[in-house]
């Protein structure tokens, strides 16, 4: 979709300051606040999957090291960024 086609589909004003700026409109403050409760729960899965990681490493199915962690946090980290985009938490 171009952005002109993206742009007609807005209101008429949004479209406008879209189509100048080349931004997304300016959210309103009931939306920051929901999408700001909702980053939690958005964060949940990769939460899980360094709970599950830290679990292997304590039954021992994984090997206790400092450099493999720090590569499955970064990966993890990366993963969350690409997935939530401007929704994913800063680090």
């Amino acid at each position: 979709m171009t952005m002109l086609a993206a742009t007609s589909l807005l209101r008429p004003s949004t479209s406008f300051l879209f189509a100048t700026l080349g931004t997304k409109a300016p959210l309103h403050r009931g939306q920051e606040t929901a999408l700001h409760a909702a980053q939690p729960i958005l964060a949940l899965p990769f939460d899980a999957m360094r709970q599950h990681y830290a679990g292997a490493v304590t039954a021992g199915l994984a090997p206790r090291s400092i450099l493999d962690s720090a590569r499955l946090e970064r990966w993890l980290d990366a993963l969350e960024a690409l997935t939530l985009g401007p929704l994913a938490r800063r680090r």
